[in-house]
């Protein structure tokens, strides 16, 4: 083996290196023109613990040939340096062969390792181009979304500048319409005016006509007032020549208008509708007298010409829809003239001051009513709010139980944001002071900061600014947990935002109920003992009335499983009394939930034993027979089912409970009603009822007759 070493050689010395030969037989090196220091020998051990810096290795003491000099002398006679000579035996040649075999594998190990390496470079390489080339992407398509924006925004600068002058060219218009209002409201007050001028000469002439009257009969029914026909106004000289406004006040006035009582008036402020022959002697007044056909009764035309408020731009759906129909400036109301006195000419000309006033006293009351009728015809229903639309439209797409756990979720949220365990334990909260609510309120204080949730109890808390922020504040918190439970729908921020507001509502009815009121009928407040026990009985009432809920539900889906059944095995075996059952579903669909009687458990002592009773409430509102075809339904009932037997007793009470409220189902047929309970309504109750007309007979129970039987001797 040849070492190139170009270092500096520990065993030489200083002094130029001449050419060396190795004698095999001697195992001595001699030097030829100057001597060298170089060691003879080394062996392997040597080597280990003393490493040169390069060395010439011979394997068996063999040597070079004179006329041949290795490489290695070579270079140490360039370098003017000798190299020292080592000699190895077998061993030591295959040991070092053996850490060269174990080198080149670790080299090769080295270069597939490197090779491996390169390839997840490649790897890593590629994916960073991808990743460049999606960001390219992405950035190529945020300038298009910017670019269109920029569109979206000019655009709306667009759409509000046409806004601004539209809104411009509405002002002018309202403006107009304001002047054009005014002048109409000037000529109208010019024009009572003169029907009034023309009311008090026109009874003064009445009153004179009449004193005439009586010496010459008939002059009463052939007179005509002088100057109407002419156009002049009464009360004035006829040589003063009317003007523009008063020709057509004159106008107006022939035409016709109501009667009106102003509020400011007495006697001589009295504005009456001037009869036709006013202005022209030979007009009939067969309108005025023209009965309606099958009543034998005059419809009276009421219309009122007082100015008419503006119309408000918000309506309701009802209104919308009802707005073509009914006028929004003038509105004609006909009426039937069953106690109204029949009016003419003659009678109008007659009557006095007192008289009119009478009349029009009439007027009113039957245009007042036909409003009332009408309001009634056109009932306007409250439509719920936006976000309560929406949140009902969620709820119709999940099934109930999806709401149910929903809405346990969001209990349990609210809950824990207040640092409260139950709603119960609001009549304890500490409400955020009212000084902040109301610097927050009016800009002058900090709103609540984020991880603040204490909410504003006092009485205007619906519409509170901070509960809106508290609200607001909460519902991300929800929404951030909604979102680790995979079990739950997913709903937008409305459906919770109303959620957490109805919770809102429940927590001030338990905050407020502890506060102390006043007795009634005396100027003292509540003791601590008495505000206990009226939230005791509050929560007993409210207790009762789940139960009551609980048991009607469970008695209507009873009972309409047993009818089914009973049905459908009546069909099968064609039984005689199908018809009855099928009147018994029928009965049963009619009344529905609210058609059930209520229940109300009670500790009684029976044989002895303490038992709980249920109490069944009578149903006030409920004709008898209906208790009885009940009662038919629910003894097949426990026929069928023997574990019917094994309930709590039952007693129906015969007389009812004073504080119990009766909440007795609208639109039935009047066979289902009690006829004394329904008869003691009062009017607009018994309205509000709406009785449906549909004939529905009850089926009557059918005792069979007794059979007394003699013992025979």
């Amino acid at each position: 083996m040849d070492v190139d070493d170009t270092q500096y050689n520990p065993w030489s010395t200083q002094s130029p290196a001449a050419d060396m030969e190795t004698d095999a037989s001697a195992g001595a090196v001699s030097p030829h023109e100057t001597a060298s220091t170089v060691p003879a020998l080394r062996t392997a051990a040597e080597m280990e613990t003393d490493t040169p810096a390069g060395a010439l290795i011979l394997h068996g003491r063999q040597s070079f040939q004179k006329n041949l000099m290795h490489p290695t002398k070579r270079q140490s006679s360039v370098n003017k340096r000798a190299l020292p000579v080592y000699t190895m035996d077998n061993e030591t040649m295959r040991w070092l062969r053996t850490q060269h075999y174990e080198d080149s594998e670790r080299m090769a190990l080295l270069r597939q390792d490197v090779q491996h390496k390169d390839g997840q470079l490649q790897v890593v390489w590629s994916a960073l181009n991808q990743q460049v080339n999606t960001l390219e992407g992405i950035t190529k398509e945020k300038e298009q979304v910017e670019k269109m924006l920029e569109e979206q925004r000019e655009l709306m600068n667009v759409m509000q500048d046409k806004m601004r002058e539209n809104n411009e060219a509405t002002r002018q218009r309202l403006l107009q319409l304001e002047g054009a209002m005014k002048q109409k409201d000037n000529e109208l007050i010019t024009l009572n005016t003169r029907i009034k001028a023309a009311v008090s000469s026109s009874a003064s002439n009445a009153s004179t006509s009449g004193v005439l009257s009586s010496s010459a009969p008939g002059a009463s029914t052939s007179r005509t007032p002088p100057s109407f026909a002419s156009g002049s106004t009464p009360g004035m000289p006829s040589s003063s020549a009317p003007s523009a406004s008063t020709s057509r006040a004159s106008s107006s006035f022939a035409s016709g208008s109501a009667f009106r009582v102003p509020s400011s008036s007495t006697q001589g402020a009295l504005t009456t509708q001037a009869p036709s022959s006013f202005t022209s002697g030979s007009t009939s007044n067969t309108s005025s007298s023209s009965q309606r056909p099958g009543t034998g009764r005059t419809p009276i035309k009421v219309v009122h010409n007082s100015v008419t408020l503006p119309i408000s731009s918000l309506r309701t759906k009802r209104q919308s829809e009802t707005s073509k129909q009914v006028p929004e400036q003038r509105e004609d109301i006909e009426m039937d003239g069953t106690n109204l006195p029949n009016i003419d000419d003659a009678t109008l000309n007659d009557a006095s001051a007192k008289e009119l006033l009478k009349m029009c006293t009439l007027f009113l009351k039957a245009a007042v009513t036909g409003k009332a009728e009408l309001r009634k015809e056109n009932p306007v229903k409250c439509s719920p709010s936006k976000k309560t639309a929406a949140r009902m439209e969620q709820r119709k797409q999940m099934h109930k139980h999806e709401i149910n756990a929903l809405q346990r979720f969001i209990h349990q949220q609210f809950l824990t944001l207040t640092g409260m365990g139950t709603l119960e334990e609001f009549i304890s909260y500490e409400p955020v002071e009212e000084s902040l609510v109301i610097a927050f309120r009016e800009g002058t204080g900090n709103g609540p900061e984020d991880g603040e949730y204490t909410l504003d109890l006092s009485p205007g808390f619906r519409g509170s600014r901070w509960n809106r922020i508290t609200i607001k504040n909460m519902v991300g918190v929800v929404q951030a947990e909604l979102l680790k439970e995979e079990h739950l729908v997913d709903v937008d921020n409305a459906y919770v935002e109303e959620t957490l507001r109805n919770l809102l509502s429940s927590a001030q009815q338990k905050w407020v109920a502890v506060i102390p009121r006043f007795k009634k009928g005396r100027p003292e407040l509540e003791t601590e003992a008495e505000v206990v026990e009226r939230l005791t009985e509050t929560s007993r009432r409210v207790n009762a009335k789940a139960v009551s809920c609980a048991a009607k539900d469970r008695k209507h889906k009873t009972r309409t499983t047993i009818v089914k059944r009973v049905i459908y095995l009546k069909t099968k075996q064609r039984a005689n009394d199908l018809p009855v059952w099928k009147f018994m579903q029928q009965l049963v669909e009619y009344l529905g939930l609210g058609g059930m009687s209520s229940e109300e458990s009670e500790v009684r002592e029976i044989g002895g034993r303490v038992e709980t009773i249920y109490l069944i409430k009578v149903c006030l509102w409920r004709h008898n027979d209906i208790t009885q075809h009940m009662m038919e339904i629910d003894d097949y009932g426990r026929s069928v089912i023997q574990r019917w037997d094994k309930r709590l007793p039952r007693e129906r009470e015969n007389v009812p409970r004073f504080d119990e409220e009766v909440h007795a189902p609208a639109e039935l047929p009047r066979s289902l009603y009690d006829s004394d309970w329904l008869t003691s309504l009062e009017e607009d109750d018994r309205e509000e009822m709406a009785v449906s007309e549909e004939v529905f007979e009850l089926l009557e129970c059918a005792v069979p007759d007794e059979v007394t039987v003699q013992e025979v001797e």
